[in-house]
């Protein structure tokens, strides 16, 4: 008797496996809602001292805004983060896509690469260059500062916006991209405006 029953809840472990393969329905993330809060605070995950130090040996960014990027948060929690660097400050942020080779390796860590068509994110610094036109609409170039880094441009990674990224926190992972920083278009629109307005480039920091 014990041992059809075993058999009875394998054969039907089996057939639940089956059925969420081919519905396609993603394993949810195990994050608690108040993670998904837009209150979270990070301000601490930020070394706005370095930040600091950076923008005044290098006189030709703005000094007050950058762009922020934590690789250790995941897709699905807001990671992409607006600075206010003298007064320590996060003044705006939102959820950005990594590349979709961007994932975690044998030892857990994810993998990052400067290597043309990797289809990774690469971490670094990087100089917010001039804004173009291109397939996925208004973009703004991207130029790597760091050894890093130092392939984004020839491997065309942009900022640019995607309609499939949402603007709230979700609890499952966004899509990714080719290794383009790419947010929602909401997002976009915040970022254009503050890229537009500012008299010098604006620095983009990617860390893990």
């Amino acid at each position: 008797m014990k041992r059809l029953l075993l058999i009875f809840f394998y054969l039907t472990f089996l057939s639940c496996k089956e059925d969420h393969h081919k519905k396609g329905s993603v394993i949810r993330s195990p994050i608690s809602d108040n993670l998904l809060s837009t209150n979270i605070d990070t301000v601490s995950l930020v070394d706005f001292k370095a930040l600091s130090t950076f923008l005044t040996a290098h006189k030709s960014f703005n000094k007050r805004t950058v762009f922020f990027i934590d690789m250790k948060i995941p897709s699905e929690r807001f990671r992409f983060f607006v600075l206010d660097v003298p007064n320590k400050k996060i003044v705006n942020k939102g959820l950005v896509a990594q590349g979709i080779n961007t994932r975690p390796g044998v030892d857990g860590k994810l993998i990052f690469s400067n290597e043309i068509n990797s289809y990774c994110s690469a971490l670094g610094k990087y100089s917010v260059g001039e804004k173009y036109f291109g397939q996925y609409g208004t973009a703004f170039k991207l130029y790597g500062l760091d050894s890093s880094n130092s392939n984004a441009y020839q491997r065309n990674i942009v900022i640019h916006a995607y309609k499939a990224i949402p603007d709230a926190a979700q609890k499952r992972k966004i899509c990714y991209s080719q290794g383009c920083p790419m947010v929602s278009p909401a997002f976009f629109n915040k970022l254009q405006e503050i890229i537009d307005a500012s008299k010098k480039p604006i620095l983009l920091d990617i860390i893990y």
